[in-house]
């Protein structure tokens, strides 16, 4: 983008697949902060099918609260006037479009796990998966003529090619061309985009790529994605996909043209754009960091810890659109362990159809709010579970959620709960994980803003959208339910005084307000850990190092890792009531001196 003026006001539109926001930012005091947010149904689909239309309707909403204009003659006023009218950049992130349609083609087993890496880190599904190993295991001589097939009845979008250490014979490789080659359509046959196909294999190879390949694609020739046994790059077919999906699905949703706004890369994903604030919050707090991100067709997380980052990006697994995706891959009976009262799969079946025709709506009664709490449960864990596939151990000190199952949740108990139940954290380096929210849904739009003004951005996201719920300290070992797990004191610097003795299988709070910092000592059991420390090791912190509250406290969890349910249903329902009572406050085990 190209510009002869400073950037102070900036508008940041998130589309998401059933709610636009627009959210305003400028300069108060010397800083950018974040100033006003309006909302609206995302227009993309019929009978609007122009997704400007849900973002003009936001910015009515922003103009009742601020008076700015922020249109003339149906375009954005930018840059900004004298008059105080219009922003002076805007910008755009979206995951409203629907995936980027893949088709994975590998040589042997061992590079199908790096595949899958890349893939999810943008919005892609992974329509088909060939290996040429597979050939092997076919009893016939049509192997090859069923993938041809069903890739001529994908169509996908890109093909990604792998196998192959570089300098290895071309053998492989080369089938796996011809393969794919023949899969598919010739252009004239169409009358639609050439398929990308991202060559990522043997680099002796490219010849017999370009060769059968150019004529029928949009060949792009990159590193190989394992060019050792013991070595793996998933960075350049990434950057591919992810410009693959800008290109092919961002910028031809409907209207996206017609804000005319006249400036260069306004638009994002919000994967990328959430993928820096990640990487900021790890760096700014110097900690291991998780965010997540969960929207109501996808779920999204991001794991960042000095030099290392992982992402995992699930397209169509949301808490609304997404749900048939969630209930087929997770299994009812995963959901249905986290309600604290009866429920079948029919009633769990009937909820998310119900959700999926109206997907704008928010439960009110109890029984539905459990029940979307519960998705939101298994769609955050079986995300992690893949994020973390294929890595070492991932220290992890604080993780940040956002999307509306949190931010809108009845209190944010509710949000801690969901946290510690779908990623139960162990503290393991620091042995202690801190929990917060974007309350404000500003995740994405300061990682849009951050390419063009990273200070402001910031400083918008550490003071107007973080809000930390409380520090989680967890006693890892096991024992028998009831035997003391750990015991907790914690002295605030303003002189209150709490000890708390929690037995294995239960949660429990200290009271530590968001005002408060506190310093505590933790003494586990004979059979129990405080992270690295050593079993019944006593840990306590050091000056300067004091404990934080929050929005809920000081959060003991001694349910163990992993959590551990009972298997008779009626006992099942009563340990999470009394989960959820703790967290609520109602924990008759706390004591207060």
């Amino acid at each position: 983008m190209r510009q002869d003026y400073a950037i102070e006001s900036i508008l940041v539109a998130d589309c998401g697949s059933t709610t636009t926001r627009v959210f305003l930012m400028d300069i108060v005091g010397g800083e950018h902060r974040f100033l006003a947010k309006g909302e609206s149904p995302t227009t993309l689909e019929p009978p609007f099918s122009d997704i400007t239309v849900g973002i003009r309707n936001a910015l009515e909403s922003i103009k009742e609260i601020t008076g700015r204009e922020f249109m003339a003659d149906e375009h954005l006023i930018v840059p900004q006037t004298n008059a105080g009218d219009g922003v002076d950049l805007f910008l755009i992130t979206s995951s409203a479009g629907r995936p980027l349609i893949v088709a994975a083609a590998e040589v042997a087993h061992e590079g199908a796990a790096a595949l899958a890496r890349a893939v999810r880190t943008t919005y892609a599904s992974v329509g088909h998966f060939l290996q040429l190993e597979d050939a092997a295991r076919a009893n016939g001589s049509d192997w090859a003529e069923v993938q041809v097939d069903r890739l001529l009845r994908l169509q996908p979008d890109v093909v990604v090619i792998a196998g192959g250490h570089d300098g290895e014979s071309v053998e492989k490789i080369g089938e796996l061309v011809r393969i794919v080659a023949a899969g598919l359509p010739e252009q004239d046959q169409t009358g639609t985009a050439k398929p990308e196909v991202i060559y990522a294999g043997n680099q002796n190879g490219r010849e017999i790529a370009r060769d059968y390949l150019e004529p029928r694609s949009a060949l792009r020739l990159v590193d190989n994605i394992r060019p050792r046994k013991s070595e793996e790059n998933i960075h350049a077919v990434k950057n591919q996909l992810r410009e693959a999906y800008h290109n092919r699905i961002l910028a031809t949703l409907p209207g996206i043209n017609l804000l005319g706004v006249g400036q260069d890369d306004i638009l994002w994903s919000t994967a990328d754009a959430e993928e820096w604030t990640a990487r900021f919050l790890s760096k700014q707090y110097q900690r291991d960091v998780l965010t997540v991100d969960l929207g109501g067709s996808s779920t999204s997380l991001f794991l960042s810890s000095g030099n290392q980052f992982v992402s995992s990006v699930q397209p169509n697994f949301g808490l609304a659109y997404g749900l048939p995706r969630v209930l087929s891959i997770v299994g009812a009976e995963n959901i249905l362990r986290w309600l604290p009262f009866e429920c079948d799969e029919e009633e769990l079946a009937d909820w998310a159809f119900a959700k999926l025709l109206r997907p704008f709506s928010m439960p009110v009664a109890p029984r539905q709010l459990a029940i979307e709490q519960a998705f939101a449960r298994e769609a955050l864990r079986y995300s992690f579970q893949a994020l973390l596939e294929g890595i070492a151990a991932f220290p992890l000190d604080l993780v940040v959620g956002s999307g509306g199952v949190l931010t809108h949740a009845a209190s944010p108990q509710q949000v801690a709960l969901m946290l510690l139940d779908a990623l139960q954290p162990t503290g393991e380096t620091t042995g202690s994980v801190e929990l917060a929210i974007d309350s404000t849904d500003l995740m994405a739009p300061v990682g849009a803003m951050s390419r063009y003004h990273p200070d402001g951005a910031a400083n918008v996201f550490s003071k107007d959208a973080l809000l930390w719920l409380g520090t989680v300290i967890t006693p890892l070992g096991t024992a028998e339910i009831g035997e003391t797990a750990v015991k907790v004191t914690a002295e605030s610097e303003d002189g209150e005084f709490h000890k708390v003795e929690v037995p294995y299988g239960s949660l429990a709070l200290v009271p530590l307000r968001l005002s408060q910092k506190a310093r505590i000592t933790v003494e586990p059991g004979r059979q129990f850990r405080i992270g690295g420390a050593e079993k019944g090791e006593a840990v306590k912190t050091s000056p300067g190092e004091e404990i934080r509250g929050g929005m809920v406290g000081l959060i003991v969890d001694a349910r163990g890792r992993p959590i551990a349910l009972p298997d008779d249903p009626a006992k099942r329902r009563e340990k999470v009531q009394e989960w959820t009572t703790a967290m609520e406050g109602g924990n008759p085990i706390l004591q207060r001196a």
